[in-house]
């Protein structure tokens, strides 16, 4: 160890200093913020061979113990000291079990130094578990440390861990990261987050950015690769970083290399805020649903239809139909055969553009209404653009008490994807509703790029319906209120000549 890596340990306790001593190890200059912060929930963005998955690894050494006692206090407390949660349980989260290897081959090493490892229970990873060892005979497994594959979400479920690491964070997608969220609660668990920012991935990036300002609970750093003086002992000057930063787009060395979130040039929703309006949005039986559709035609457009229920003035879209190549009448046929929230389906919404167009034999209003005689079929007035946009971004802004005025469920890739939070789900490319931009970034017109944006229509024209333009006095309709109020089972459906 260099000097400069010895100072590093100076701030952490006694009980820590012992375990990264036993293990060889010393924090670079930036990694030992991230192991000395008190947070809860750490995401680290970081650079091309940083020591991200160390960090990570080293996350759990040091916190080990500490779960160790807190368990033990929280058995004392129930009056049940022999049976407090034993073993402890650890997650490494991965899109798939090969994401974990690193920090599996790092955390096994580690306790196999301390002595604390059963012998022969980490031959393999997919999946893979650790036996750490304790007691007074050392022959008592403390805990069990397991490999997740974020690609099967039943393994997601049951088990109650202490700490959850997630590998290659940015390569997971929401939905998984919601899931992963929801299992931290019942051990008050402790999360870390590491990975290089991925193209595609914007929920990664946005999420960093906002936990940078969250609070105490939750905390963002960066781990540049010049950092890691260990390989790049000349820093920011080291030869092979001034490579890299002339031979690379600046926008690709800032993230690849220096862990700075760059979100796609000329987004047209950068306040989205992925833990605030992204996560997992439950039906409500018995309120009623609208859908808000925008059909596509071409390569680059989608027939989408967003479910939607507004509760409390909170608009909830809970599911979505992102298709393409299929008619009105097959998506409608798979709508109400597989959802039972059709049930509560009271109204579609359309885009008046291509109500009336016949690009068959009828046009989509008259498929709706011929298939859905029951249903409340409206075509608004055509409208610019812009309100629409306007109208979206005021329900990005929190409420006065912090809370979300538009909640979307994970699931809704289509919509997702044009808020730039994750790729398309037909191509897998990078396809966020975009402003037009000239080769420096600088916004170009009036109107964004109208392409890969139907689900951003489709939920513009439903907020310009039910709740009019920004600025305006107009309410929503005395139809739309009554319908939160009151269960469907005394409401009468509308007719179909609205």
């Amino acid at each position: 160890m260099t000097s400069l890596a010895v100072d590093t340990l100076v701030p952490f306790s006694q009980r820590t200093q012992v375990l990264f001593k036993a293990t060889e190890f010393a924090p670079t200059i930036a990694q030992a913020p991230i192991l000395l912060c008190p947070a809860r929930s750490l995401i680290v963005t970081g650079g091309e061979q940083a020591g991200k998955s160390l960090v990570s690894a080293k996350k759990l050494l040091m916190e080990y113990p500490n779960d160790l006692l807190r368990a033990m206090h929280r058995a004392e407390l129930a009056h049940k000291p022999r049976d407090f949660h034993m073993p402890l349980v650890y997650w490494l989260v991965g899109e798939s079990y090969d994401a974990c290897e690193r920090e599996f081959g790092y955390i096994r090493d580690d306790f196999e130094t301390l002595g604390w490892l059963r012998p022969g229970s980490y031959r393999k990873i997919n999946p893979g578990t650790l036996y750490i060892l304790g007691g007074e005979g050392r022959d008592r497994i403390m805990a069990l440390i397991h490999t997740k594959s974020a690609a099967d979400y039943r393994s997601l479920r049951k088990e109650a861990p202490s700490g959850i690491v997630v590998c290659e964070a940015s390569q997971l997608n929401l939905t998984a990261f919601e899931r992963v969220k929801a299992r931290m609660a019942p051990m008050e668990a402790w999360l870390i987050m590491a990975g290089t920012i991925e193209a595609g991935n914007g929920w990664y990036s946005r999420t960093a950015q906002q936990w940078g300002i969250a609070g105490p609970d939750r905390a963002w750093f960066r781990l540049p690769s010049a950092s890691n003086y260990y390989l790049y002992p000349g820093g920011d000057d080291d030869p092979e970083i001034v490579r890299m930063r002339n031979e690379s787009p600046d926008a690709f060395f800032k993230e690849r290399f220096e862990g700075v979130p760059c979100p796609p040039r000329g987004i047209v929703f950068p306040e989205v805020q992925p833990s605030l309006h992204i996560g997992e949005v439950v039906y409500e039986p018995g309120v009623a649903v609208q859908l808000w559709e925008d059909p596509g035609y071409g390569t680059d457009s989608a027939h989408a239809i967003l479910a939607v229920q507004v509760i409390n003035s909170q608009v909830r879209v809970f599911a979505e139909s992102y298709t393409q190549g299929l008619t009105t009448d097959l998506i409608i046929d798979d709508l109400r055969t597989k959802h039972g929230w059709w049930r509560d389906v009271e109204t579609v919404l359309m885009d008046p553009h291509y109500a009336t167009q016949h690009h068959a034999n009828t046009s989509v209003e008259e498929v709706w209404r011929a298939k859905c005689p029951g249903l409340r079929v409206v075509v608004p007035k055509r409208q610019h653009v812009r309100p629409r946009l306007e109208r979206i971004k005021s329900f990005l802004v929190p409420t006065a008490t912090g809370g979300a005025r538009l909640v979307v469920d994970t699931e809704c890739r289509g919509l997702l994807s044009e808020f730039g939070l994750c790729s398309n789900p037909f191509d897998g490319q990078d396809h966020p509703y975009r402003w037009r931009t000239d080769r420096d970034g600088n916004t170009i017109g009036e109107e964004p790029e109208d392409r890969w944006n139907h689900s951003c229509e489709a939920l513009g024209r439903g907020l310009m319906h039910n709740f009019g333009a920004v600025g305006t006095l107009r309410k929503r309709t005395f139809r739309s209120q009554f319908f939160d109020r009151v269960p469907r089972k005394k409401r009468r459906r509308a007719g179909s000549n609205d």
